[in-house]
């Protein structure tokens, strides 16, 4: 509003000049503002100065397109030629440019040239556009280099080799010293030595540097940095020396190799080829360098010198993309400055001006503030650092196939390397290759693994068939080959080992099987090859086939011959005799303390108290037999009652505890020991000792092991390893040959050592695993069949395929002999066998033996004994005996005329009234025993006796024992107990019978016997009567005891029929005692379930008593 008055109170001339000065600046910016461009290029460069026109071409359709504020800025090409790095020629040039007002200067692109001319933009303040390396380059100024920094290329290059491929080793191939720079950050930072190698195709010396590499056989991966248009040159001649295999692997620097014509790989068989690309993928919409390559080479043919320039460079796509990119830069920079002034070209400029164009400054602030959202080139999205160089490139890593290259992946600097690759894709093409193949198979003969059907002796060549050969390995080839459609051949390693490195002139030099991979003699290594990490760093390993692990044989230690008397040695001799001593000590003085002590001396029967007769039971025998029940931790009949006895009872105790549980432990330490008497039980012992010799195979992993173990058991084994003279073997076949006739111990792995003591019941392995390894198929550094081959096992494991092999091979095929697994481990217990414990069958056999000699003595003096009496000589009388020894009668009764036989008259005291008398005085001499009283008559029924007689008169009881020396043994009369007697009643033993009647009647004349058959049973608890046959019942007078004669059986039983008052007497049943059976005239046994019962063994021949309780 107040603009609008000033200008209404401005004079009129006022007015009209400020309308016509408005009016006039949109009709000037319309008007079209031509900016010169300068470049400088080298003669006969026909393609660089097409595509420089050509670019910027494209750059003014650019700033067509975002003029919004329509400046109408166009860029003139100008063009001034050079000779080839000439840098004074390239300084005048510059300066011509520069008269002609160039706002930016596009070349050189060889490095002394270029440095002059940045050298004079730099003073005066010009861009200066560079599409090459820059190695040289220190002060940046004003240069605008869009080519990548040559120090991230380097980083780039290291992350591939390094990282996705694991390169350790390269050989450098360079055909300008100035190209080394970007390797700088590879020199620096790989772990291994580099080979340089120059490319020098001048001079005819790159085929000699592609033969040394072949004759040497040292490398196999190469970097190469040459021209693209040299590419076809250097893979025909790596063809003539067999280099383009798929061992080969080739990284080419140069940018554009990915667009050299395809005919140029043919060449390749297998080799992997890897390039490094900026450009951005074909298949990418809008104007892409195909379309640019397409323009330059339409100009190029509608250009008439184009014939006659022989000399005229390739066109090079990715130079061609970075010079329409840095001229697009810069239509973008003018772009931006436009918009904030008018862009002035450099007017009255000469290289001997003092001044310089200053909007180039801003100009270049502008170009380096581009955004690389706002623009994205041929070559990618740029972005500048501090200083000038171009800091967010993204390198496309690209892989040869039959169809092209493809990419592999990227790396930025952000990112680093990202691995794009499509690994099934790749798996399916390498399984396609492998169709149809014929592998050569390095091995060496072993069993299970491989091993030769023909004659091994033969000193002809051993076929290359597989047919020939048979093994573990064989079928796993088989199986893969089955798979992935390839066909072998076996061929022998000539060292006949595995592979192992020495040091030879400072150099890593192998042998055996890996070198024989390493200088690609062989596809595969087929066998019991271990996987380690040495070997790792040389060639491939497929995935793992088995897992196994370091272990050692040695000969089974065969069991000592036991001696008859081995229980006997856990205790010493001395011992032993000192245990003898004791217990013949501790007897005697047992038995004369008792004797000493009156507490031992009781009477005979607990039953008769009051007796004048004491027994002393701690008699000779009886006190060693106490003493040696007790040693063997057992009792005896014959108890210690005095406090002396006890105190010597409870001392020897303690001392047979000791003893007895001495012995036990020292029996089952010294069993133990016996088991465990193998000299070695694990690495450890093998390491303390130095009789038992040990090694492994010469030149293999076990070796290697030992050799690099940090372990001190492990280091001390390889010191005696390598310093004794003849451990290390040859073949495992001859070490065990060597383990079963010496002493030597075998170190191998656990396959092995499983596979021979299954078959060789005397071999044994000894402890466990010392660590944990796998087989493996190995194959040369950087071949393409170990994914397929690798899969194809994983399949084989998964289908139990690889398991069932193993099995076949380990556990069936080639046994004659099974060993029992628990065999060849130790176990920490066992069993005893006979020869240890047959001394103890010995001694009890020696003790039957006594035995039956001591009874021999017994029977023969028994019977010597009985000659007075039955008038016989000793033979009649040993023969009687046994006869009766023969038979199965359980009782036995004296012959007639041994009863006829009396003892010499009793004293004058007979019949005296004592209460204790000897019952065969009282059988022979009845008639001095005062006549019998016998009660009032009583009345009388079948199965119940009168209750009169007994009432106040206590009823006595009477034992009878074993008679001795034709003694019968002393009764004493028992009270207020009952009794029953078994009596023998043959017809010609009526005598003994009145006599035993009489000797009843005299000793208990008022009680009431009853006579029966058998037992009679009488339960008050359950009410049960089983009544016996009744012969005679009353008392024992001359009548009852005809009747007894009388009955038709041997043997009857005779009861008191006299009833208490109180509780029914229970009869005790035992299998003591006998119950008659009328039907075979035997005695059967009785048995007793009711508790409370008592009763008392008497084996008299003569009869039985039966006591029970009342």
């Amino acid at each position: 509003m107040e603009s609008r008055i000033i200008f209404r109170r401005c004079p009129l001339y006022i007015q009209i000049f400020i309308l016509v000065l408005f009016a006039w600046r949109p009709l000037r910016a319309y008007e079209s503002v031509e900016l010169a461009i300068g470049a400088i290029i080298e003669k006969n460069d026909l393609a660089q100065e097409i595509c420089f026109r050509k670019s910027v071409s494209e750059a003014n359709k650019l700033l067509k397109m975002h003029d919004s504020q329509r400046r109408g800025l166009q860029l003139i090409p100008v063009i001034e030629r050079i000779t080839e790095d000439d840098s004074f020629d390239a300084a005048r040039k510059a300066c011509h440019l520069l008269e002609r007002q160039v706002i930016a200067i596009y070349g050189p692109n060889t490095p002394n040239a270029m440095e002059s001319v940045q050298s004079l933009a730099n003073q005066f303040g010009i861009p200066h556009l560079q599409i090459d390396w820059g190695y040289r380059q220190s002060n940046r100024g004003f240069a605008l280099n869009v080519h990548p920094h040559y120090l991230a290329y380097g980083q780039a290059l290291y992350d591939y080799v390094s990282k996705a491929e694991y390169w350790d080793t390269v050989a450098l191939i360079y055909y300008r010293k100035e190209s080394l720079y970007k390797y700088d950050y590879l020199l620096r930072n790989f772990d291994h030595p580099v080979t340089l190698r120059k490319w020098d195709k001048d001079n005819d010396n790159y085929k000699y540097v592609i033969k040394q590499f072949k004759t040497t056989q040292t490398h196999f991966r190469f970097i190469v940095d040459i021209p693209f248009w040299e590419v076809q040159e250097f893979l025909s001649t790596a063809r003539t020396y067999n280099m383009t295999s798929q061992y080969y692997s080739y990284v080419f620097t140069d940018w554009d190799i990915q667009l050299v014509d395809p005919a140029a790989f043919s060449a390749v068989e297998g080799a992997n080829i890897t390039t490094f690309s900026i450009l951005r993928p074909l298949e990418e919409e809008g104007y892409g360098i195909v379309a640019l390559l397409d323009d330059i080479r339409l100009g190029l043919l509608q250009d008439e010198r184009f014939a006659r320039a022989t000399t005229s460079r390739r066109i090079s796509p990715t130079q061609s993309a970075l010079l329409y990119d840095g001229l697009s830069l810069l239509a973008m920079g003018l772009l931006a400055s436009s918009r904030t002034a008018d862009i002035v070209p450099p007017t009255g400029i000469t290289c001997s001006s003092t001044r310089g164009w200053n909007p180039g400054l801003s100009l270049m602030n502008d170009i380096r503030a581009i955004q690389p959202e706002n623009f994205r080139g041929l070559t990618g999205k740029f972005q500048f650092d501090g200083q000038g160089w171009r800091s967010n490139i993204n390198l496309n890593i690209l892989e040869y196939s039959p169809d092209g290259f493809r990419q592999f992946g990227y790396w930025n600097m952000e990112e680093g390397l990202i691995v794009t690759r499509n690994f099934s894709h790749l798996l399916q093409e390498m399984q396609t290759e492998l169709k149809g193949k014929v592998l050569r198979i390095t091995t060496k003969e072993e069993k299970p693994y491989m091993m030769y059907k023909g004659n091994a002796s033969s000193t002809e060549p051993k076929s290359t068939d597989p047919k020939d050969w048979r093994g573990f390995c064989i079928d796993l080839l088989n199986e893969i080959g089955k798979e992935l459609n390839f066909t072998y051949t076996i061929n022998l390693v000539p060292d006949s080992t595995y592979g192992n490195a020495k040091m030879v002139d400072g150099e890593e030099v192998w042998d055996g099987m890996v070198q024989e991979l390493r200088t690609r003699k062989a596809d595969l290594a087929v066998g019991s090859f271990t996987i380690t990490y040495d070997r790792e760093r040389v060639i491939d390993f497929t995935t793992p086939f088995m897992y196994l692990g370091i272990s050692i044989i040695y000969k089974r230690i065969e069991d000592k011959e036991a001696s008859l008397f081995s229980f006997l040695h856990p205790l010493s001799a001395p011992v032993w005799g000192y245990i003898l001593a004791a217990t013949i000590m501790v007897s005697l003085v047992l038995f004369v303390v008792a004797r000493f002590t009156p507490y031992e001396w009781k009477a005979d029967h607990p039953c008769n108290v009051d007796s004048n007769v004491l027994e002393n039971k701690f008699d000779m025998l009886n006190s060693i037999w106490y003493t040696f029940g007790a040693l063997m931790q057992k009792g005896s009949d014959v108890v210690p009652h005095a406090m002396s006895t006890r105190i010597i009872a409870g001392f020897w105790w303690f001392f047979t505890l000791i003893v007895i549980s001495s012995y036990t432990a020292n029996l089952a330490a010294y069993l133990t020991v016996a088991r465990m008497e193998a000299p070695i039980e694990n690495a450890e012992d093998l390491a303390k000792q130095t009789k038992i010799k040990y090694g492994t195979i010469q030149g293999g992993s076990t070796a290697a092991f030992f050799e690099h173990s940090k372990f001190p058991t492990y280091k001390l084994m390889w010191q005696f390893m390598s310093t004794q003279k003849g451990v290390l073997m040859n073949s495992t076949e001859d070490a065990i040959r060597r383990v079963k006739r010496e002493e030597y111990a075998f170190i191998l792995e656990s396959t092995m050592n499983e596979y021979y003591t299954q078959r060789d019941c005397a071999l044994i392995q000894v402890g466990g695993l010392l660590d944990s390894k796998g087989y493996g198929i190995g194959l040369p550094e950087g071949s393409k069949y170990r994914d397929p081959i690798s899969e194809t096992i994983l399949k084989l494991q998964h289908s139990q395929t690889i398991h069932k092999l193993k099995f076949r091979w380990w556990q069936e095929m080639d046994i004659n002999v099974t060993c029992d697994a628990n065999q060849n481990k130790q176990s920490d217990t066992s069993s005893l066998d006979v020869d240890k414990v047959s001394g103890c069958f010995v001694m009890l056999l020696i003790g039957m033996a006594a035995a039956m000699v001591v009874s021999l003595f017994e029977f023969l003096y028994d019977a010597y004994e009985r000659i007075p009496n039955t008038k016989r000589t000793l033979k009649e009388e040993a023969a009687r005996a046994f006869r009766f020894s023969t038979t199965c009668a359980s009782l036995r009764s004296r012959m007639a005329e041994e009863a006829a036989q009396l003892p010499p008259p009793p004293s004058l005291s007979c019949g005296s009234g004592k209460e204790t008398f000897s019952m065969a005085s009282a059988l022979a001499y009845a008639p001095c025993l005062p006549p019998p009283e016998f009660p009032s008559s009583q009345s009388e029924e079948d199965g119940v006796t009168a209750k009169q007689g007994v009432t106040g008169n206590k009823a006595k009881c009477c034992t009878v024992y074993e008679p001795s020396k034709n003694h019968f043994v002393e009764a004493r009369k028992l009270d207020n107990s009952r009794h029953g007697i078994w009596i023998n009643v043959p017809g010609t033993q009526s005598l003994h019978t009145k006599s035993v009647f009489q000797t009843m009647q005299r000793s208990t004349p008022t009680l009431h016997f009853s006579v029966k058959d058998s037992f009679e049973h009488r339960y008050p608890d359950t009410g049960v009567d089983d009544r016996a046959v009744r012969i005679a019942s009353g008392y024992p007078n001359n009548e009852n005891m005809q009747k007894i004669v009388n009955f038709p059986r041997e043997r009857l039983f005779v009861e008191p029929s006299s009833r208490l008052s109180g509780p029914q007497p229970r009869v005790a049943m035992k299998n003591s005692f006998a119950r008659y059976n009328p039907e075979d005239n035997r005695g059967q046994p009785a048995l007793d379930t009711r508790a409370g019962a008592r009763d008392t063994k008497v084996t008299s021949p003569e009869f039985f008593i039966k006591k029970v309780a009342c």
